[in-house]
This record gives C-alpha cells, sequence and structure tokens, in this order.
C-alpha cells in the first residue's frame, strides 16, 4: 500500500496498472480517493472493500495522534491471500495496518525534508 496526500487536480499515479478509482467523502471533511492497483488475481477482489474499511477506520481514529486524517490517496497494488484462512476481517485488519504503517512512513519523509531547513533568528 502506499499513501500520498490528495489534492484536487492531481494527475493519476504512474506505474500501476488502475483497476478501480473510487472517490470517498469523509463524514470529518475532506476525502479519500482509493486505487485499486491489484493485477493476476494476488487479492481477490471480494476482499478489496474490506481493505477500504480497514483504512478509512484507521483515518477516522488517527494513526498516530488519535485525530483525523483527510484529503489522502490510497494506492492497494500487492498482497496475498490464502484460500483457506482468507476471510473479511483479516483483509479489514491488514487495511488498518498497512495504512498505519504508509502513513508513518510518510511522517518520516515529511521531517526528513523538515529538518533539513535552516532557520536564522535576528536579535534586536
Amino acid at each position: 500500500m502506499k499513501i500520498e496526500p490528495y489534492y484536487e487536480g492531481m494527475p493519476e499515479p504512474v506505474g500501476v496498472s488502475i483497476r478501480d478509482k473510487e472517490v470517498i467523502e469523509l463524514q470529518w471533511g475532506g476525502k479519500l480517493v482509493f486505487y485499486n492497483c491489484i493485477v493476476g488475481g494476488v487479492i481477490d477482489q471480494r476482499f478489496i472493500p474490506s481493505i477500504q474499511k480497514g483504512v478509512m477506520e484507521k483515518m477516522q481514529e488517527g494513526p498516530i495522534t488519535g485525530s483525523f486524517v483527510r484529503d489522502v490517496r490510497v494506492i492497494v497494488y500487492d498482497g496475498k491471500m490464502h484460500p483457506v484462512d482468507s476471510n473479511d476481517i483479516s483483509f479489514k485488519i491488514a487495511g488498518m495496518m498497512a495504512f498505519k504503517e504508509a502513513f508513518q512512513l510518510q511522517i518520516r519523509k515529511f521531517w526528513n525534508r523538515f529538518m533539513k531547513l535552516k532557520f536564522l533568528f535576528l536579535k534586536n
């Protein structure tokens, strides 16, 4: 799973085969743009809504601080399933965990850029 900040007029993601795109207006404001880029049947299509539900729950409860996440683009492009053990709740939990991990990775990238800034303070 890959997540990115979303803004209106944003170009479609490159390097993935987009099978489906869903734009969801969130109850707490903002949007979730959810891309299904699963090809080759690595995840059965019946589990994609469960992944989306897990992502939305994690966005609502907050992946780090407990505050809402909004205006995010989520790209699901890979995964695995087992014919016996795969079920809706497993993919919902996997969606929550993958979103949290991807969100934390994006936060680290943001802070790495931020930490490179230099601040100058003038004495009066």
